[in-house]
């Protein structure tokens, strides 16, 4: 998990961090597990792998899967049916990995995914709060998603660099439809195709691992991306009629990048990093009616634009270790969010310019009394340029730009081993996140005209809560048993740049207790043990002018048997 901006290796959109996930690799020793999970809602989870030599010290390999099915949480009180979200989920990986010599690594794999989900879990902001795991309306629908994603990573290493090339094929398909009024009449419906498909290609040099004080790493990036979607948006009563949209997005870029850490009397490190990111985006649009509605002044329309992105991403930090536990650091990094253009029907083709942050952080961490307490504490400034702000219109939405931006806070971690078997932590998160400047349209998600305007300077940023926190704690005994509690603290956020609508602060427990040995685990656990009501977000309806939401999970427990041979 890398914090703040990380555009000189990730590039764009990556101003919050990066969760790198690093897919196990193929082992040259026979090896796998199994493991079978029940739980709440008629929940079964299976999932199982095995790796292992096809030629020894050459040739490895590894397959993986997973297949859940699930009733879900929600009621439709309208038709009866108490698994309108139900789930299917498979996925598949399989994986190759041939070391022809000491210097070459070269890593082949596959994922697969085809999920299949009910699409009925909205309902009224209030009703969430009362009743929050029924829904009323007549049709229940579905939400559909199929992927495929391809992988080559070649590296080279040498006693003077090592090169690394990764190629990357990717397909998703969505196709999913629903109820649009949440309501037991049939007032609206919609519809949504989704065909996205793209390659990435990245060359990489880095130094060698040799113990040099300077480390360093230079590279070329190029991406492509196709996105093809339809709307259907179907009007089912009085005025019955079909609005399709159809827009493509075609996107091409390449970057350039590198990144140096020099090391000084093995205390301090200087790390300078530059990216420059170039991006093109043509998109084209067509929006038509299954009748004709010209007389009302519903007319077909199409357009085609296109627009060019560009940045420069420095980067500079400083990390100064006066002894083995306590390292300070301070850093300056910009982030870069790209632009693009809104597909919604009534904003169509409208663009959005790119986001672009500054941000500062300064913090220390540390390990304390022989490695038994871990304190890390951080603190951050960031200064948003022409930030970008998705406002609900539903089921999708636009993206407007803020002036600007600024977001303030601190995050505090202690991680701390009070005696053997038990390990605790504790996490404290504070963020002021407010706009300095917001000057917004009102536009009518129908017609696509200003109606109005409003001043949102000084109003918190939606989605982001002030505070956050968390309390773990893990006790092994026995030989093998443990037990583990968790509470987990979301402080209220705004749904809306007004700041009229909010979720309020809500705290979530999760326990577990187990046995595990050297081959097979037995873990029960539990997720919301006291059954907390809360929304996971929410979104206007203008039409209606409602507020709809998403309920939280409620409490879930589910028993898991795994074993590895």
């Amino acid at each position: 998990v890398l914090k703040g901006p990380q555009g000189t290796l990730y590039g764009k959109n990556t101003q919050a961090g990066v969760i790198n996930i690093i897919t196990k690799q193929p082992s040259d020793r026979f090896e796998g597990k199994v493991s079978f999970e029940a739980g709440t809602a008629n929940t079964y989870n299976y999932t199982g792998s095995v790796s292992g030599p096809i030629l020894k010290d050459k040739l490895f390999y590894r397959l993986s899967g997973s297949y859940l099915i699930s009733d879900g949480y929600f009621e439709n009180k309208f038709t009866g049916n108490d698994d309108i979200d139900n789930r299917e989920d498979s996925q598949g990986n399989f994986m190759f990995k041939w070391t022809p010599t000491k210097d070459w690594d070269i890593t082949f794999s596959n994922d697969i995914q085809n999920y299949r989900s009910g699409n009925g879990w909205y309902s009224t902001l209030d009703k969430i709060k009362n009743d929050p795991h029924k829904v009323n309306f007549d049709f229940e629908g579905n939400a559909d998603h199929d992927s495929r994603a391809h992988n080559l990573k070649i590296e080279h290493k040498s006693d003077k660099f090592t090169i690394t090339s990764i190629t990357g094929l990717t397909k998703d398909d969505i196709d999913s439809v629903q109820d649009l009024d949440f309501s037991p009449e049939e007032i609206m419906g919609l519809g949504m195709e989704e065909d996205d498909k793209s390659f990435v290609q990245e060359l990489r040099i880095a130094s060698p691992d040799n113990g040099s004080p300077l480390e360093w790493i230079t590279g070329l990036y190029y991406f492509s991306e196709d996105s093809d979607d339809l709307v259907t948006f179907k009007m089912q009563k009085n005025f019955i009629f079909d609005n399709m949209t159809k827009s493509k997005t075609e996107t091409r870029g390449y970057a350039f990048f590198g990144q140096m850490k020099y090391n000084f009397l093995e205390k301090i490190n200087l790390t300078l990093g530059l990216r420059y990111d170039k991006e093109s985006k043509d998109f084209s649009f067509s929006n038509y009616y299954d009748k004709d509605l010209s007389a009302f002044g519903m007319a077909a329309k199409s357009a085609k634009k296109d627009k060019d992105f560009e940045s420069w991403l420095p980067k500079l930090a400083l990390d100064f270790s006066p002894s083995e536990s306590i390292m300070t650091y301070a850093s300056i990094a910009k982030g870069y969010k790209s632009g693009g253009f809104n597909t919604v029907s009534a904003f169509a083709g409208t663009p959005y310019d790119p986001e672009y942050t500054w941000n500062y952080e300064v913090g220390v961490k540390s390990s304390l009394f022989n490695n038994r307490v871990f304190v890390n504490l951080a603190g951050f400034y960031i200064n948003w340029d022409d930030q970008q702000v998705q406002q609900a219109c539903y089921p999708e939405y636009f993206i407007k730009n803020a002036a600007q931006s600024t977001s303030r806070g601190a995050e505090l971690e202690i991680a701390a081993i009070p005696f053997r078997g038990l390990r605790v932590s504790l996490g404290l998160g504070y963020t002021h996140a407010v706009f300095d400047e917001y000057n917004d349209n009102i536009i009518d998600p129908l017609t696509g005209k200003v109606t109005g305007s409003k001043n949102y300077s000084g109003k918190y940023v939606p989605d982001v809560p002030k505070f956050t926190y968390n309390l773990s704690g893990i006790y092994r005994f026995g030989k093998g048993f443990f037990t583990s509690a968790e509470l987990i603290g979301v402080g209220e956020r705004y749904y809306n740049p007004e700041n009229t609508v909010k979720e309020s602060a809500y705290q979530l427990v999760n326990m577990g207790i187990g046995y595990e040995k050297e081959n097979f685990d037995i873990i029960l656990w539990t997720k919301n043990i006291f059954d907390k009501e809360y929304a996971t977000r929410g979104f206007e309806m203008p039409d209606f002018n409602q507020w709809y939401g998403r309920a939280g999970d409620p409490r879930t427990i589910a028993l898991k048997l795994r074993y590895r041979f």
